[in-house]
């Protein structure tokens, strides 16, 4: 396109100045014969001014031709520039796509992998919780069938039992215990007191009665509460521990040598951890296998002797004050 048109600028260059030269040619015509050689000269001088002038055109045109084609390079070349940025930029512009898109399927992966993660867990979870549950009921299970192979057991063996077997109330009447003199007196119950573990065990309401103490039970707490002259004391039957009240107000608890055991009905306690908590001092003489229990301010009948303090021997448990638990 730019090459037509420099040459179409050529020609139209050419005419213009066979244009300007034709007056030249007239004049040597006309003026014929009468200026001889005066015209040939003005026509060797037409004809160099015309070659002058087509050089100067050729130059002119030439230069104009070099212009042109120097415009059209910085033109292409701008354009060839632009088209170079243009595609810079879409391709920063698709790379930037591109990133954005990787980034997009890189987190919806990992919140895929996240949510299977989850998932997975939970169930793992949930399996190990039916699985305790399960080992739970087969341990409930197999308890309770102990228990029922336990309780056949007992009965077959009961249903086995010889016909000469004697009772246990008659067996437990019979057995031999130390003898309890409460302030001089003899005392006397269904039961005779149960040694265990160095401590002597006395029926609870026979040993208030002697010592004219108060004596309530709650069955809801399976607590006896033993009250005498302001002091109080409460034996739990499945703590193996006693609350005390002393008479200033004072209240603790203290652990029992032996908790309180419940033979034929009867309710049996530490005839030493009682007494003394009320004050009374305890004796017992080894050969006589005698427990005498003396209260401070009851004095001794003369009817039924009892064993002195001085004739005593050493009391099997340690004294205690009435504030503290006895020792074994």
């Amino acid at each position: 396109m730019k090459g037509r048109t420099a040459k179409l600028f050529v020609a139209l260059m050419v005419v213009a100045a066979l244009l300007l030269a034709g007056p030249a040619w007239a004049a040597p015509k006309k003026a014929g014969a009468a200026h001889g050689e005066g015209a040939s000269a003005a026509a060797a001088t037409a004809l160099k001014d015309q070659n002058r002038v087509e050089d100067q055109v050729q130059l002119e045109n030439g230069d104009q031709v070099e212009e042109q084609n120097e415009e059209g390079d910085q033109l292409e070349e701008d354009n060839q520039q632009e088209e170079d940025q243009d595609g810079v930029e879409e391709k920063n512009r698709t790379r930037a796509e591109n990133e954005v898109e990787q980034q997009t399927q890189t987190q919806d992966g990992e919140k895929v992998q996240d949510q299977v993660r989850l998932k997975t867990k939970a169930k793992v979870e949930a399996e190990a919780q039916e699985q305790l549950q399960h080992q739970e009921q087969e341990e409930e299970q197999k308890q309770e069938q102990e228990q029922e192979l336990e309780q056949k057991q007992k009965k077959a063996k009961a249903e086995e039992a010889p016909a000469t077997t004697v009772p246990k109330a008659t067996a437990q009447r019979n057995r031999v215990g130390p003898q309890i003199f409460v302030n001089g007196q003899l005392l006397k119950d269904a039961l005779p007191p149960v040694v265990k573990e160095g401590t002597t065990l006395v029926p609870l309401r026979a040993l208030a009665a002697s010592l004219k103490a108060q004596v309530a039970y709650d069955a809801a707490t399976k607590t006896v509460t033993v009250v005498k002259q302001g002091v109080t004391i409460k034996l739990n039957l499945t703590s193996g521990t006693a609350a005390l009240k002393d008479q200033l107000g004072q209240e603790k608890t203290i652990p029992l040598p032996v908790p309180p055991q419940v033979i034929e009905g009867y309710t049996f306690v530490p005839l030493r951890f009682i007494s003394e908590n009320f004050a009374a001092s305890v004796y017992y003489d080894l050969s006589t296998q005698v427990i005498t229990i003396q209260e401070p301010d009851v004095p001794v009948p003369t009817q039924e002797p009892a064993p002195s303090v001085e004739e005593a021997a050493p009391p099997v448990e340690e004294p205690a004050s009435p504030t503290t638990a006895p020792q074994q």
